[in-house]
């Protein structure tokens, strides 16, 4: 067992070395702001959530090294992405109280994918708090690929086109655009009617 986990990781590995480029999942930012418990009985509860999401990307790679350091950590592989990296665009799902309210796709971004992405190769053992901690410190785009998950048997050339061009099984570790985003949603959500009816609300008292 600790061989074949052995040499699938390593094949994994080899795989992405050699590829030029890497399909990743879609990222994903969600806000919810409530009606603090203390006002609940004399307001309506009210929730408004904020989903930003984009679609899944295809990302060129230029150049892919194995195990070399970054900062506290020593990644499964370190790609580079080719010039130029592409804008990150999305949309924004808003929901009052469950009920869809807008869509908003974005028209503009200011933000390119970071030149730097790091893959981590998982059979059985994820990613610990310790690890993720230094992953987020470095805050580099940081993509697992979980083979474990998947199960099954697969020919080579089959786990080649999972590994480069699926995403089943690949999940965001970390990405930096996370952040901005979060920040960007909660200065929009204080211009929500809800928000701003709420808080006239809590002026009058």
């Amino acid at each position: 067992q600790w061989r074949r986990e052995t040499l699938l990781h390593s094949e994994v590995k080899a795989i992405l070395e050699q590829a030029s480029q890497i399909a990743t999942p879609g990222l994903e930012v969600e806000v919810i702001r409530s009606t603090s418990d203390e006002f609940s009985e004399e307001w309506e509860d009210c929730t408004l959530r904020v989903l930003w999401i984009t679609a899944s990307t295809t990302l060129s790679l230029a150049k892919t090294q194995l195990e070399r350091r970054q900062g506290s950590i020593v990644p499964d592989v370190i790609c580079t992405l080719s010039e130029p990296q592409p804008y990150i665009y999305g949309g924004t799902e808003i929901r009052l109280d469950g009920d869809f309210e807008e869509l908003i796709e974005d028209t503009y971004s200011s933000r390119r994918w970071p030149q730097t992405l790091l893959v981590e190769v998982t059979v059985t053992h994820g990613i610990d708090q310790v690890k993720l901690r230094r992953i987020q410190e470095l805050d580099l785009p940081t993509l697992e690929i979980d083979i474990g998950s998947l199960g099954g048997r697969v020919t080579r050339e089959g786990l080649r086109n999972l590994v480069v061009n699926e995403i089943i099984g690949k999940r965001w570790v970390h990405h930096p655009i996370w952040r901005f985003r979060r920040q960007l949603i909660e200065l929009e959500l204080g211009q929500h009617p809800a928000v701003r009816r709420f808080q006239e609300q809590l002026a009058e008292l």
